[in-house]
């Protein structure tokens, strides 16, 4: 621990820096968090480290949110008033406890490897936070375990408190963030809805394409945090829409090549309207790619192959196959059958096979049904 070495204030400062660094980023909240939980594992050479807040349900509950390190010995939840956490919220104070401690007694509730622990309060306010103001709530409590007897200074309960109120600020900061990206996408999905609903030879789409690239992503294995970025990126991916001349998008006949290359710039107007929204990236890239083929004859940056990611593949695939299946102002909507079987003629050139396969199965298992029953598709 740097602390053994001789400890110096620039030293101090530097850890200092990096932890607040960490909070004040608008990242989101699992990313933070954890950063955070890693930082306090190097800067007081812990073997674990984990947070808990309140129970949404029971708020005389604390729930094991999130956790790094050595975490099999943290409990998934603990009273607030009793035992573990009980020092922390009678004192507003860090809890330093080692096998000769009065409070040694709690080392058992975390398994047999812990040989000390630091409580640290965790404050938590509805209001802007800063380190000035900090100390009024106790919310939660920040967890260090170690699996031997640490060396710890006069000074260490005063580092942890403070790296307590930092983690606050992480914390406070970063949900307030997420909040805000989560309120700011709900807005721009309904703005999208709106003017879908606009054309009538376009209403569902969004969400139709949305629910079979979700139902695709879960049954190629993808983590929930990319099938919530496959449902947002393929709700708002055609909002580019309101800048095509509506005489181009309801016009009966074929498009000329001067009309086509205009429908062909929605992706990059959507792109750069949630761009300006401050949308991540990650969803940004999926809107800008929802037209690109493998064989790099998509648009609008003719990427081709390894350069297109899975997710994008998915919602490439989704996005075709509702458009086949739905009338438009030039055609008729297909069959399923019909459909699925102009995919697989491009399979492996323009679209990806394991894609268009796992398409077939959800519709070979009358999974995609429920969204084709209105009018407008056939």
């Amino acid at each position: 621990m740097w602390w053994n070495r001789g400890t110096t204030i620039s030293r101090t400062e530097d850890w200092l820096e990096q932890a607040l660094d960490l909070a004040s980023r608008a990242s989101e909240t699992q990313s933070v968090i954890e950063a955070c939980l890693d930082c306090a594992i190097r800067e007081f050479g812990a073997h674990g480290a984990a947070l808990y807040l309140p129970d949404d349900h029971d708020p005389g509950l604390l729930r094991l949110t999130h956790g790094v390190g050595a975490t099999q010995e943290f409990p998934e939840v603990c009273n607030r008033h009793e035992s573990l956490m009980a020092h922390v919220f009678a004192s507003h104070s860090a809890g330093l406890i080692r096998p000769d401690s009065p409070q040694a007694g709690i080392l058992a509730e975390l398994g047999t490897q812990t040989k000390a622990a630091i409580l640290v309060p965790v404050r938590l306010q509805t209001r802007a936070l800063s380190l000035a103001t900090l100390g009024l709530t106790v919310a939660g409590t920040l967890l260090l375990t170690w699996h031997d007897a640490p060396h710890w200074t006069p000074h260490t309960a005063t580092r942890a408190e403070a790296y307590g109120n930092v983690f606050s600020l992480a914390y406070s900061n970063t949900s307030v963030n997420e909040f805000k990206r989560t309120s700011l996408i709900e807005c721009i999905e309904q703005i999208s809805t709106y003017i879908e609903s606009k054309d009538p030879y376009r209403a569902g789409h969004a969400y139709r394409s949305a629910r079979i690239s979700f139902e695709l992503g879960r049954s190629m294995d993808l983590d929930e945090g990319t099938l919530e970025e496959l449902r947002t990126a393929a709700t708002v991916m055609d909002i580019g829409y309101v800048a095509i001349p509506d005489s181009i998008i309801y016009k009966p006949e074929k498009l000329t090549d001067e009309e086509f290359l205009m429908v062909r710039m929605h992706p990059v107007v959507s792109y750069e309207i949630c761009q300006k929204l401050q949308l991540p990236e990650s969803i940004l890239n999926l809107i800008r790619s929802h037209h690109e083929k493998l064989d790099g004859s998509g648009y609008p940056d003719r990427l081709r192959g390894n350069e297109i990611s899975l997710p994008a593949r998915i919602l490439t695939v989704a996005d075709a196959y509702d458009a086949m299946r739905c009338s438009r102002a030039h055609r008729g909507g297909m069959q399923a059958s019909d459909a699925l079987r102009n995919l697989m003629v491009v399979a492996g050139t323009k679209v990806d096979p394991t894609v268009v396969q796992a398409l077939a199965s959800l519709i070979q298992r009358g999974e995609l049904d429920f969204l084709y029953h209105d009018p407008l598709a056939a």
